[in-house]
């Protein structure tokens, strides 16, 4: 009863002199001396280049092939739903839970790497620029507008304070308020 140890990878004697190429990754093992492979974790050792070494997933790598072989998704990946922005890591199943959207592992990671900004939400936010500069415009040809907007905020604020919903605040106030910058026009020009 020796006490090895499990963290450290076993010792093999020097590898033979023509070169050793692993057969999981292709990756080169020249001057290695452990009994995995580093990039792949797949064994190494004198009769492995005939001995096909089968596993029920294959490690996880740092980017998805082009072939799903099923399995988890690894975090290293760190893949997130194109459509709705979902956590993808651990999944088995290939179909987003929050929006239901089916997606292939290395079209989503390479969506999430070369498109980080997605068009929604440029879309999104130059919208919410135009609507921000045209309402300060409005408010500073027509003050009225702006005599409402604290009674919105303190709204928004009871609602965040009390974690409700602040959806039907909003489907409420903002037609009324419309109104009253229709409202504050007409009474500023006539």
């Amino acid at each position: 009863m020796g006490t090895e140890s499990h963290d450290a990878p076993e010792s093999l004697p020097p590898l033979p002199l023509e070169p050793l190429v692993c057969n999981g990754c292709g990756r080169s093992l020249e001057n290695l001396r452990v009994a995995t492979c580093p990039y792949c974790g797949r064994p190494v050792g004198p009769g492995e280049q005939d001995e096909p070494v089968l596993a029920a997933h294959p490690p996880a790598s740092r980017a998805p092939t082009q072939t799903d072989t099923g399995g988890p998704i690894p975090a290293e990946w760190a893949l997130t739903c194109v459509h709705c922005g979902y956590c993808l890591t651990g999944l088995e199943t290939r179909v987003c839970p929050e929006c239901g959207h089916p997606f292939h592992p290395r079209k989503t990671w390479l969506a999430n790497r070369f498109l980080p900004i997605r068009r929604r939400e440029i879309r999104r936010t130059v919208l919410a620029l135009v609507v921000l500069a045209v309402w300060a415009l409005g408010a500073y040809f027509f003050p009225l507008w702006l005599v409402p907007l604290p009674l919105w905020l303190i709204a928004e604020m009871v609602y965040l304070r009390w974690d409700w919903n602040p959806f039907m605040i909003r489907v409420v106030f903002l037609p009324l308020y419309v109104v009253w910058m229709l409202l504050a026009v007409a009474l500023t020009v006539f």
